[in-house]
């Protein structure tokens, strides 16, 4: 491998362990990814003035702070892989930005500023504190993460795999991943899974491979999206403007929900059509 790489026309750049020292590339990337081992001053970043993704991971050394203040400047999305020493360091990112970032138990207040951002998961499944600070987003997304509280305010709010149990409002946009929608505790094994216990003023609902014990913690939902989602009873169903359903099944699988696409239904008349279309299934 030349030390020099020179990619005039390139738009997405990739680097594995590689020992590339310099990259000349076009003004505006799509994405530049580069995974890295060894000192992060010899980290080849190309001198582009705009991306519209970076994505670094560096197993065995941090960035610096002006490198961070560098790439914010220049970049859309900024995806940090262990690769932040301090997490006080992401005050630097502009606060448009929108920042991916790996959390290790930093404290929330450092993200404050981040109007789109994105949590993984850490290994030891450490709960995130003071949820609420997670709320008034642009864009939120926590992968697998153990969460406790409320979030509220978001545009957009994801909750794939998540554990634990939230209430969600104020929110334009929700989906959750293989989530309990109930508005009674669950017991002992609350953080076996994401529990959503309420859901409030909320414009589209997206539930996927959802077990939903009843659908009283939804209030005032605008549009409702259940897909691959198990539940037994109709009673308390929102009166909600647009209800689409894929794939649903009763909990016990015997019975199969219809697919279709209701709106301006009232709820009894929501009813009246999943009853009628309800579906043995056949062994």
């Amino acid at each position: 491998m030349p030390d020099v790489l020179h990619l005039p026309k390139a738009t997405k750049i990739e680097l594995v362990e590689s020992d590339v020292k310099q990259i000349t590339c076009p003004a505006h990337l799509d994405r530049l990814y580069i995974r890295k081992r060894g000192s992060s001053a010899a980290l080849p970043i190309p001198a582009f003035e705009h991306a519209r993704m970076v994505h670094v991971s560096l197993p065995d050394s941090f960035l610096s702070r002006e490198q961070l203040t560098d790439l914010g400047s220049r970049v859309d999305t900024l995806v940090l892989r262990a690769c932040v020493r301090n997490m006080s360091d992401l005050h630097v990112i502009p606060d448009h930005e929108l920042q991916c970032c790996r959390r290790s138990d930093f404290p929330i207040r450092l993200v404050a500023h981040v109007p789109r951002l994105t949590l993984p998961s850490t290994s030891s499944g450490a709960p995130i504190h003071n949820l609420y600070l997670l709320s008034n987003r642009q864009r939120l997304s926590l992968e697998g993460c153990t969460v406790e509280g409320e979030i509220t305010g978001c545009r957009s709010l994801f909750l794939p795999a998540c554990r634990g149990a939230a209430t969600v409002t104020a929110t334009h946009y929700l989906s959750v991943l293989r989530g309990v929608v109930a508005s009674e505790q669950m017991g002992d094994d609350v953080f076996s899974t994401l529990q959503v216990a309420r859901v409030r003023d909320v414009s589209a609902c997206h539930l996927d491979s959802c077990s939903i014990q009843d659908f009283a913690c939804m209030q005032n939902v605008q549009r409702l999206v259940l897909r691959n989602c198990t539940f037994d009873s109709l009673d308390n169903l929102p009166p909600v403007a647009s209800l689409h359903m894929l794939n649903c099944t009763t909990s016990d699988k015997a019975w199969a929900w219809p697919w279709l696409i209701l709106v301006n239904r009232t709820p009894e008349e929501m009813r009246r059509v999943l009853l009628a279309g309800k579906k043995h299934k056949r062994r």
